[in-house]
């Protein structure tokens, strides 16, 4: 039997934990906000060198993120692409 590709594996994962959010499973956000915070907030602060409008506009993205996550069945019903940065 033939294993999966990493990067496959990888997308299955984050498609899994993105329909555990969904269902508001905070445990689930946890594990996504600890994996991404910190490389988005260096992404933003990258693009703004200001590390406070980074925090700002990192924690708002994923309050949002929060607050619309009834809506991410529609985007992992699609083709989707991990997000890096």
């Amino acid at each position: 039997m033939q294993s999966k590709p990493k990067k496959d594996m990888k997308l299955e994962n984050e498609k899994a934990l993105i329909r555990t959010i969904a269902e508001g499973n905070t445990k689930s956000f946890e594990v996504l906000f600890y994996s991404y915070y910190p490389r988005l907030k260096g992404f933003i602060c990258d693009l703004l060198q200001s590390p406070e409008e980074a925090e700002d506009i990192s924690q708002d993205i994923f309050t949002t993120l929060w607050q619309n996550r009834t809506r991410y069945e529609l985007i992992i019903s699609k083709d989707t692409v991990p997000i890096s940065f």
